[in-house]
């Protein structure tokens, strides 16, 4: 006896093609369906049963043909439509890119046939260039609407389906973006019945009722496998998996990048698929429990993708598969649709990236490779989703050697993304967040994650453009400005030194040196934690840290000049490039408290808030009395939520001597760092847990003897990516309790009350 059992069943679409049209997407109904056995053979259809020759005699000239697309390509139709080509004029295709040849598209049947692609596929690029084929421009989610609304309604749809069902529907396979708003709007529709479609689920099913002729083929479907990814893409793919947090919603596409992107994920929790199409490499990440759709909010517990492509792995799996979900794209690809799940990370790709953030990925210059697609929708979706990460992914330069960080898009390319819309770029190199940043900002973000062989000139032309001061350092690019006439010699230099983007006056000649080689000015960040008290957002303490490195200028005190008499201690931060941050102010404290102060010199209680550039708290630090050997100096943020300490004390693992300094650095009572320093150091290397691990460095420039002697003052530098032979990346936070220490190390080493100084 056969036991019922509870489902949720989508109710079918009614045999009208334009139910969905006038009714909107079916909902959810829950009811007790029993047990069936297995079902008889599908019933003879009542649709015409024609040959492919037969069927393509209702195609008239002047007519528009859908052309179902991606794998789903109707071969066979295509084929014996060529045939008539000698009577037809002026026939027009409309399609997705096709992955098998469309052999009506050649130059010898220009008055006969000429396609219009909604995304241009390789074998059309030939076409598109000489103007026998052409491309429009639309975003892959508002593609139904052209049928929907009658800008591009098909006379004709010819489309690749599977065998019927016992009830009498086929499935539109493996591409439904496009062809079920084709299949409901299209006055005559034409199929190939052919038994390697796979019969998926979701918004795919038409009835026979709806087909006005069929012919029964035998079309292997065409398969596409992205090939190994090079040390390239693996890096890049590395990355990227390091941005993608537990539950994150994924959006990715085909190729070596997606597939590197996804082989770093084998530890992750809880992912969902949320895309316009996938590749089989999802598949092992499904059966391993990585992949689980449980967190996701629009279609819980299913896959939901609009089309795919792929080799036969992934043609079975989808095969009545009732966790892949097929929608067209008016549904998949809406942002706000979108943005209904947590945490969407959309992966895209780019041709090129200006300085200023914006993407070309359709073209090279004037010429057409592909189209906007999914582009826009997804990273505008990631963009709103709760905790999204919208990204671009692109290698560092082209085939030819030459970047793809660009000053500006080449002649002819096409913005597809705006820089409005960037958020992450990520690259061999590393990652450039530009959300909320501005031009100059921008580009030097992304001049760090450009090839080290241009960066150089992407800096020489960043000022150009921009003007982006180069590197201030000495081992960097300078600027020189030469004036012509003498007289105004002196002005011209004080313009330039008192402005950070200082235009030159027209009397003066501006000269750029190119920089020598030198350390590498990228940011690397490790993927973000829930436990991470920093965030990634660009905004308060991470503006300030989150650079490769620090500068440190402490300021002159004059009372500490004249008699010694020790102030409340001022910093300014600026990044590599010279560019202020932040600041840095100890507390000041009552007369008496500074009377107390000129006694008890660096043992003193010290308490510090560290300042952005418009002068809000981001971070404190805090230094208790400090007894004869003991000390631990506490860094939180603006809303005292501790992130993490550092010691000067005794521990198990230290032996006290009277002439080192030795500081242990911790997060959440987690050690990452040691600091191990001589008497009279004035370089701090900042160790990790295992030996020969390298972090980070702190060192002090000399400021002459007048100052070292007379004064506190002084500049120092934190490299905190900008060091050679680093070993791993540092999180925001531990970045912060370095921070911290640098101005502890700063009062013991560099006052002059201080035990070394």
């Amino acid at each position: 006896m056969m036991r019922p059992i509870q489902q949720h069943v989508k109710q079918i679409p009614s045999l009208s093609r334009g139910f969905l049209t006038r009714n909107g997407p079916p909902k959810l109904v829950s009811f007790t369906v029993l047990q069936l056995p297995t079902p008889p053979p599908p019933a003879d259809p009542t649709t015409p049963q024609v040959s492919p020759d037969e069927a393509v005699q209702v195609i008239k000239s002047n007519d528009r043909v859908f052309v179902h697309g991606v794998a789903a390509t109707p071969v066979t139709l295509l084929t014996a439509l060529e045939k008539r080509a000698h009577e037809l004029k002026n026939v027009e295709f409309v399609h997705l890119h096709l992955e098998k040849p469309n052999p009506c598209s050649s130059e010898k049947y220009r008055e006969s046939f000429f396609s219009n692609n909604l995304f241009i596929g390789a074998n059309q690029r030939k076409n598109v260039a000489a103007g026998i084929s052409s491309y429009v421009p639309v975003f892959l989610h508002e593609m139904p609407a052209l049928m929907r609304k009658g800008f591009l309604r098909p006379d004709v749809a010819l489309i690749n389906v599977s065998p019927p069902d016992r009830h009498g529907f086929v499935s539109l396979g493996v591409e439904v973006a496009t062809a079920l708003p084709a299949v409901e709007t299209a006055t005559t529709v034409i199929a190939q019945i052919n038994p390697n479609m796979p019969r998926t689920h979701g918004y795919s099913f038409v009835h026979m009722d709806s087909i006005d002729y069929i012919c029964h083929v035998n079309d292997p479907l065409p398969e596409v496998k992205a090939g190994p990814p090079n040390d390239v893409e693996t890096r890049i793919g590395a990355n990227i998996a390091e941005l993608v947090s537990d539950g994150a919603t994924l959006q990715m596409g085909i190729g070596a990048i997606p597939n590197a992107v996804l082989a770093g994920l084998k530890d992750h929790k809880n992912l969902g698929i949320h895309t316009e199409m996938f590749q089989e490499g999802v598949i092992p990440l499904i059966n391993s429990g990585v992949i689980t759709n449980l967190n996701k909010k629009f279609l819980p517990g299913k896959i939901l993708t609009s089309f795919i492509m792929g080799s036969r792995t992934l043609y079975d799996y989808v095969d009545d598969n009732p966790s892949v979900a097929f929608y067209d794209a008016s549904i998949t690809n809406d942002p706000v649709i979108i943005a209904r799940n947590p945490k969407v990370t959309a992966i895209n790709s780019a041709v090129e990236i200006d300085l200023t953030g914006q993407v070309c990925a359709d073209s090279v210059g004037h010429k057409m490779i592909s189209g906007v697609g999914g582009q826009v929708d997804f990273e505008r979706g990631a963009a709103l989703s709760p905790g999204g990460l919208p990204i671009i992914c692109l290698p560092s330069t082209a085939k030819d050697g030459s970047s793809r960080i660009v000053p500006n898009i080449r002649e002819g390319g096409g913005v597809i993304t705006t820089r409005n819309h960037v958020h992450y770029v990520v690259t061999e190199w590393g990652t450039a967040f530009l959300f909320g940043k501005n031009l100059q900002q921008r580009a030097k973000a992304l001049i760090a994650i450009a090839h080290p062989d241009h960066r150089a000139e992407l800096e020489r032309q960043a000022f150009e453009f921009l003007g982006l001061r180069p590197p201030s350092s000495a081992a960097s690019s300078k600027i020189r400005r030469t004036p012509t006439q003498t007289t105004q010699t002196t002005q011209s230099t004080q313009s330039t030194e008192s402005s950070q983007f200082a235009e030159p006056q027209q009397s003066e000649q501006v000269v750029y040196e190119p920089p020598v080689p030198s350390v590498a000015e990228s940011v690397f960040l490790p993927a973000e934690t829930p436990d991470d008290v920093i965030k990634q957002t660009g905004d308060g303490p991470a503006y300030v840290i989150q650079h490769s490195g620090l500068m440190i200028g402490r300021q002159i005190e004059m009372m500490n000049v004249l008699v010694g008499y020790e102030q409340a201690n001022k910093y300014a931060v600026t990044d590599h490039n010279g560019v202020n941050v932040g600041f840095i102010c100890e507390e000041e404290v009552s007369f008496a408290g500074n009377i107390l102060r000129q006694v008890l010199g660096t043992r003193r209680v010290f308490n510090a808030v560290v300042l952005d550039v418009h002068g809000n708290v981001v971070l404190k630090i805090n230094r208790p009395f400090k007894w004869f050997l003991n000390s631990t100096i506490t860094i939180s943020d603006a809303n005292d939520t501790v992130i993490g300490e550092f010691d000067y004390s005794f521990s198990e693992r230290r032996v006290w001597h009277p002439l080192r300094r030795k500081y242990d650095l911790f997060l959440k009572n987690k050690q990452f760092a040691i600091i191990e320093a001589g008497f009279l150091a004035w370089d701090f290397v900042i160790e990790g847990e295992h030996p020969g691990e390298v972090l980070a460095a702190v060192n002090r420039n000399f400021a002459g003897f007048a100052r070292e002697i007379f004064t506190d003052t002084g500049v120092y530098a934190i490299h905190m990516d900008n060091i050679e032979d680093k070993t791993r990346a540092l999180s925001l936070d531990e970045r912060a309790v370095i921070l911290g220490c640098a101005i502890t190390i700063d009062i013991d080493y560099f006052s002059r009350h201080s035990d070394h100084g």
